[in-house]
Formats: structure tokens, C-alpha cells, sequence
């Protein structure tokens, strides 16, 4: 077993955060930061794990009252 570092650049794709990696392709839970050490005993491939970015919506009445209180929204999700 040989310690390995993870890389350190970090992944870029519209409308999500690059939270980490894992190893398995639909893993939504990050088991790598980059930069942390793993042990390697053999061929691996880590995925990375997106978080959809959050979007806040804020209301200004102009000058009346009784705004809607800020939302915050996910990209992709409905509610």
C-alpha cells in the first residue's frame, strides 16, 4: 500500500460546486478533499462530486411593505 495525494485542482462545471471526490461514479457524498492522502494498492478512479449551486431570490417591496421573505433555490431542483 503507498500513500498517494489527491490532486489539488478543482473541477469546474456550470451551475455546480465541486465538492470533492469519491469512488463511485454516482456518489453524492465527497470521500476526497483535493489535496488529502489515500493509500493506493492498486488501479483507482475518483469521481467528482457536484453540489448544485444555491441561488438566493430577494424581494424589495420599493417602498411598500410586507416583502416575501428571501428564498434560497437549487439548480435543477423544484420547489
Amino acid at each position: 500500500i503507498m500513500p498517494s495525494l489527491v490532486g489539488s485542482e478543482m473541477c469546474i462545471r456550470d451551475r455546480y460546486n465541486f465538492a470533492g471526490w469519491s469512488n463511485s461514479s454516482t456518489a453524492s457524498e465527497v470521500m476526497y478533499l483535493p489535496g488529502d492522502i489515500y493509500d493506493l494498492d492498486g488501479n483507482v478512479t475518483l469521481y467528482a462530486v457536484w453540489k448544485p449551486k444555491e441561488y438566493k431570490i430577494y424581494y424589495d417591496a420599493n417602498g411598500g411593505s410586507n416583502a416575501p421573505e428571501t428564498q434560497s433555490k437549487y439548480y435543477g431542483k423544484q420547489s
